[in-house]
């Protein structure tokens, strides 16, 4: 009885951890990449920017999987190469970054599909440039994705494991880091809904 309540509330914690992961991990790739993809969506690709707000929402909720990627990645590589240096560290963020877009050539195209079945429309050219576009941006991104990903798992006390890329010194005070990373928080949603508001 005791082994199954100890194994009840273990599950329960792991749970409660990954959702903190992916809500942290959502917050921080939505942070960074959503004006860099509006301006790609809407300058380079010719799309309105009511349909690139539409997709940005959309892509909003597949954040997490960039965030639980990495991680799954960064602990193989650790654990193949123990002595993993930091310069070695970053360019593994490199190298997810381009997989991660090349494989988004494939993602990105049904992203766009999907919301423009939900808008009734059809796709159209700018949507084939948006994905081209889109996945040549994550290519180039992916090292500022693993920062902003540990800065904000660090911040919100979630987490810092030994290779954290976090900007924040590691002497540096939780609940200061929590301060800055809630303030920065509450500016992106803020902003968000601003421009979402905007584009209706």
């Amino acid at each position: 009885m005791g082994q199954s309540r100890e194994l009840k509330e273990s599950a329960e914690k792991g749970l409660v951890r990954i959702l903190k992961k992916a809500g942290s991990d959502a917050i921080a790739l939505t942070s960074l990449n959503t004006l860099p993809m509006v301006a790609v969506e809407t300058l380079f690709a010719g799309m309105s920017l009511h349909d690139s707000a539409n997709v940005r929402l959309a892509v909003s909720a597949t954040n997490p999987l960039f965030g639980g990627v990495r991680e799954i990645v960064q602990d193989k590589a650790s654990r193949f190469f123990p002595n993993i240096d930091k310069k070695r560290r970053e360019s593994l963020d490199i190298g997810l970054g381009i997989a991660v877009g090349i494989t988004e050539l494939a993602t990105n195209f049904t992203k766009y599909y999907l919301v423009r079945m939900l808008n009734s429309q059809e796709l159209n050219f700018s949507d084939l440039k948006a994905t081209f576009f889109a996945s040549l941006y994550t290519m180039f991104a992916g090292d500022l994705m693993g920062i902003a990903l540990d800065t904000y798992r660090d911040g919100l006390g979630i987490e810092r494991k030994e290779n954290s890329r976090s900007i924040f010194p590691r002497t540096m005070g939780l609940k200061a880091k929590k301060y800055i990373t809630c303030a920065l928080c509450t500016a992106t949603m803020l902003g968000l809904e601003e421009f979402y508001r905007r584009t209706r």
